[in-house]
């Protein structure tokens, strides 16, 4: 007969097991639900939409505080800078403490169909001056063309990515009829309006700075540069000539200096007329700088006179490179330089050359100018070094000179009448 005695501690544990479930039944009967599960009251949504706003609003506070005191430092600074570089790189630092964005592009036009990325943040450095577009192009045409700020076109995103910009918003950078390129920003913080109204304020700003260097820029080149050939001036010449002397000086090298005068410039003139002669000047101060490397000077005196700078020429090879100009200039096609009495428009040469000649500027000027008559005296069309005793000193300082273009200057800041 089968045993129906229950298995005790089967039926202990069976036991308790559904005492234990009935009683988390019962207390889960009377226990609220979860909070996110319940409903909530009028008054906790109220509460909640005030707390948001609330967060908002001093959101919106501190990026006006942070304007305030951001913005006026842009100003300063985009109307303190004094070349273009300076106005780039204050839009720049501007824009990412305005709107705490790291993805600022400036690109700025460096031909009438090219745009140059020069400026900004949030790309390699490498890309820098390496990275231009063509205006052209749809995506920058349409930014170009129009002023205020847009949203970037996909195209224009896509272009960006490529470089490291993310870009959002674009705007194109003008004052009055003058275009130089855009600018273009991403990832910013703040709402959009914000973001658009101060992104137009600092483009603004950026083409006042870009015309004001602009122009410093220009009256700098006038100053330093003669107005007829485009070669450096004689301000130019001395200043430049202070420094690599003192280098010469320091460093234990050689300098040397080339004086050239046009032969027989005034017969030129008074047969052919001062045009001609202004064209023959011209002609003579392109072929000189043809063959002078880059790292020399090349300098007008003053009237048919010129000068080029040697920088680390010992007096050997800077009778070697003048030769080779007078050569160039007398194997240069002048208009009417066969009736000139050599039958060709030629130069001669005078060499000076630093430490052994003079160790002074003075005094190099005088060498030189001593070995240029002397070049004269022999019949001109060649070249002559110096070779007197070291001069110390000289009786004649040198002027630096005052070009049409200096004073010229010197009116435009309104420092004489």
């Amino acid at each position: 007969m089968e045993n129906l005695t229950p298995h005790w501690p089967s039926f202990v544990v069976g036991v308790v097991g559904a005492a234990t479930m009935i009683t988390v039944l019962s207390s889960l009967r009377g226990r609220p639900p979860p909070e996110d599960q319940r409903r909530s009251t009028p008054q906790e949504l109220e509460t909640a939409r005030l707390r948001s706003q609330v967060s908002s609003l001093e959101e919106r506070h501190h990026q006006q505080m942070e304007f305030f005191v951001n913005f006026p430092d842009l100003v300063k600074a985009l109307t303190a800078a004094m070349s273009i570089g300076q106005v780039t790189a204050a839009c720049s630092r501007g824009l990412s403490a305005l709107l705490r964005t790291r993805n600022v592009a400036i690109f700025l036009a460096d031909t009438a169909t090219n745009l140059r990325l020069v400026d900004g943040a949030g790309f390699p450095a490498a890309s820098r001056n390496q990275i231009t577009c063509t205006v052209e192009h749809q995506h920058c045409r349409e930014v170009l063309t129009r002023r205020g700020v847009i949203s970037c076109s996909q195209q224009l995103r896509k272009m960006l990515r490529t470089i490291g910009v993310d870009a959002v918003d674009a705007a194109s950078i003008w004052h009055g009829d003058q275009l130089f390129g855009m600018i273009v920003i991403g990832n910013s913080q703040g709402d959009s309006v914000t973001v658009k109204r101060i992104l137009a304020m600092v483009t603004d700003l950026t083409g006042v700075g870009l015309t004001a260097a602009s122009r410093i820029h220009r009256m700098r080149r006038e100053a330093e540069r003669d107005a007829l050939t485009g070669l450096a001036n004689r301000r130019t010449l001395v200043r430049r000539l202070k420094s690599e002397l003192d280098r010469t000086l320091a460093y234990d090298t050689h300098l040397s200096l080339a004086m050239i005068d046009v032969d027989n410039f005034k017969n030129y003139n008074d047969q052919n007329g001062h045009q001609a002669g202004d064209e023959a000047l011209k002609g003579v101060a392109q072929a000189i700088s043809k063959v002078t490397r880059r790292t020399d000077l090349v300098a007008r005196y003053g009237g048919e006179e010129f000068t080029v700078l040697l920088l680390g020429a010992d007096p050997q090879q800077a009778l070697m490179h003048a030769e080779r100009l007078r050569q160039t200039v007398a194997s240069t096609p002048f208009a009417h330089g066969h009736k000139q009495p050599l039958g060709v428009v030629s130069i001669s040469v005078g060499l000076a050359t630093a430490p052994m000649d003079a160790s002074r500027i003075e005094a190099l000027f005088e060498a030189a100018d001593k070995a240029l008559y002397e070049a004269k005296e022999q019949g001109r069309n060649r070249v002559v070094a110096y070779s007197g005793p070291k001069l110390t000193d000289s009786a004649r300082p040198i002027d630096p000179g005052s070009s049409i273009t200096g004073e010229d200057l010197r009116r435009a800041l309104a420092l004489e009448d």
